[in-house]
């Protein structure tokens, strides 16, 4: 990929998140949402327990940030005509979408800070981390993984014309089988296999671990390993669906119909 495109799709991707007055709500009233109905879920867990659920709030804020900025930015192009001149011009869609999905990842970061200042602030919870400097590193691992499985996923955009529903799909069944918010066991067993499959459930495994348990062990690294593979894997798989859908929409000259 052409890092300067990532890079300029990125910063072009901040302006237009400023330039939306939106943005207020997302980064403070869906924030405070996610962080009040985790609390009050959870009010009489020990305090490691509670500092993790208000994590995972914040990490539902990440997740959703990151799909609203990969997959509706599609959407947005399209409406006002510019998909398929995005599609003829030398830098190509899947670069312009990997910089926006990783800024939306960057500023679903503030969803997370947001989620743990209304935690103590308003609430007065008492943040405890047992590996803080692991948390950071998670967090930041989370945040490259779900910008790759947004460019993935963001194919999907391109190719349906009924994007809002897709994405309101794709944002909350994430929370439901990633096993975010409680154990997988909780799930039925035929679903787990698509749970294992998706990095924010490794991403709340190991951020489980940096919060909760006093030593980081292997199911600490193993979700770290996943991490890292399943997204080199969304990563290719988006490259082959660009190519392909790139070669279609040239061939049919559809992509304009919204």
């Amino acid at each position: 990929m052409g890092i300067t495109t990532i890079l300029s799709a990125s910063r072009q991707a901040f302006y237009e998140f400023l330039a939306r007055p939106v943005w207020i709500f997302e980064m403070t009233v869906s924030p405070f949402v996610f962080a009040t109905v985790a609390l009050i879920m959870f009010r009489n867990s020990p305090s490691t327990n509670t500092t993790y659920i208000v994590a995972a709030a914040g990490i539902m804020g990440m997740w959703g940030s990151t799909l609203l900025g990969a997959g509706y930015s599609v959407v947005i192009e399209r409406y006002f005509g510019t998909l398929q001149y995005l599609f003829a011009s030398p830098s190509s869609l899947e670069e312009i979408i990997a910089g926006k999905a990783l800024t939306s990842a960057v500023m679903g970061l503030w969803n997370l800070i947001f989620v743990f200042l209304i935690a103590f602030v308003l609430y007065g919870m008492d943040i405890k981390i047992s590996h803080p400097f692991a948390f950071v590193g998670a967090l930041l691992l989370c945040m490259l993984s779900f910008s790759a499985l947004g460019i993935l996923l963001s194919t999907l955009f391109v190719l349906s014309r009924s994007a809002a529903a897709l994405g309101n799909i794709l944002e909350f069944t994430a929370f439901v089988v990633c096993g975010i918010m409680y154990p997988l066991s909780f799930l039925p067993v035929w679903v787990r296999p698509l749970s294992y499959v998706l990095t924010p459930t490794w991403g709340a495994q190991i951020l489980r671990w940096t919060v909760i348990e006093p030593q980081l062990g292997q199911g600490f690294y193993s979700g770290v390993v996943m991490i890292g593979v399943l997204s080199v894997v969304y990563m290719v798989a988006g490259h082959y669906l660009y190519s392909k859908i790139d070669y279609q929409v040239r061939v049919t000259a559809t992509l304009w119909r919204f």
